[in-house]
């Protein structure tokens, strides 16, 4: 997802800088600030339980150059909330591939023979939002 406002201004100087070799370290200040792994995950789960997220999901985000830093982000955000789901409640998923479940309409092609047909879910590149705990893995 596309971000806009000072912070995605300092991302994309720091993912230009990476692309041409070079280091940019945005300044601490409107909006910026360093702080350890702890204490990201301690005010994000603060954030996440807060009425706030549950108006605006994008209230709170994380932040990260890497998959691996992200994925272990989450891993350790859901410790924190007491989550062992792969999806929390108001999460925003992007696709990267169709979501289809057997259809249960059944035709017949000229030849008499069932054609199996899918229903489409979601597209490549769509965007959902999680609205209920899920029932079980797919």
């Amino acid at each position: 997802m596309r971000a806009t406002g000072h912070l995605a201004e300092e991302v994309a100087k720091t993912r230009d800088a990476s692309l041409s070799a070079s280091i940019y370290l945005p300044k601490a200040g409107k909006g910026v600030s360093y702080i350890s792994m702890e204490q990201a995950i301690s005010i994000g789960v603060d954030l996440f339980k807060s009425q706030d997220y549950e108006k605006d999901e994008n209230h709170c985000r994380f932040l990260a150059f890497r998959n691996e830093t992200v994925d272990f982000l989450n891993q350790q955000f859901r410790k924190k909330v007491g989550v062992n789901a792969l999806y929390l409640m108001h999460n925003r998923i992007r696709c990267n591939k169709p979501v289809t479940r057997l259809s249960d309409d059944m035709e017949r092609d000229l030849n008499g023979l069932r054609k199996i047909q899918f229903n489409i879910f979601v597209n490549m590149g769509d965007t959902i939002k999680v609205i209920s705990p899920p029932t079980s893995i797919p």
